[in-house]
């Protein structure tokens, strides 16, 4: 049923939400999960030491990681609704591949900004082929968490004012890369998802 309803994968029942609501009670700034996904092996070979770099990496820069969550059939998706479930400011979901040729114990991070239910593919930032003849779990790690600090940092911005549709926006100093409109404009396109854009 697993491989035939990949949608089992992706959401929670009641019970398990209820669950997931009494562990995570306050939204976290960053939700870190890990699921089996395609390859228990792959999370059993990479899960511990990719997890313990990212909340490292992240622990230096002040950024809290709170709890972690285990879910079993995971599937990517899956991070969308514990977003909905927990209000989590960002997730990040360590997953097992499916098994190809080099390997049966590939893994992927993958990390959404404000996940919900119905986020676009596009919308994800993915760290892919993690095992020991691709990218090292923990040099995937620490990447990760460089990752997850720079899209928290570049959503930084304050709006002053909003008057019909003009906004007034505060850019953080650091942010030497937007000087312009359009900059802010292509920041939050690139956090929205470009394929969400009608």
């Amino acid at each position: 049923e697993y491989l035939t309803r990949p949608d089992l994968g992706r959401c929670f029942d009641e019970e398990n939400r209820k669950k997931l609501k009494a562990a995570i009670p306050s939204a976290p700034r960053v939700q870190l999960v890990v699921g089996d996904g395609l390859s228990s092996a792959a999370i059993l070979a990479n899960a511990a030491d990719c997890m313990a770099a990212i909340r490292d990496g992240l622990k230096l820069q002040g950024i809290d990681t709170g709890k972690g969550v285990f879910v079993k059939y995971c599937r990517v998706g899956a991070g969308d609704a514990i977003g909905d479930i927990t209000g989590c400011e960002l997730v990040c979901v360590l997953v097992g591949e499916r098994p190809g040729l080099v390997t049966d114990k590939s893994m992927s991070i993958y990390i959404t900004y404000k996940p919900h239910t119905g986020v676009s593919e596009s919308a994800r930032t993915v760290v892919s082929n993690i095992h020991a003849q691709g990218t090292p779990a923990v040099e995937a790690g620490a990447y990760a968490a460089e990752l997850i600090e720079k899209i928290l940092l570049a959503m930084e911005a304050t709006i002053y004012s909003k008057d019909g549709d003009t906004w007034e926006i505060g850019v953080p100093r650091y942010r030497v890369d937007v000087q312009r409109e359009c900059d802010v404009v292509e920041d939050i396109l690139r956090i929205y998802g470009y394929n969400n854009v009608e």
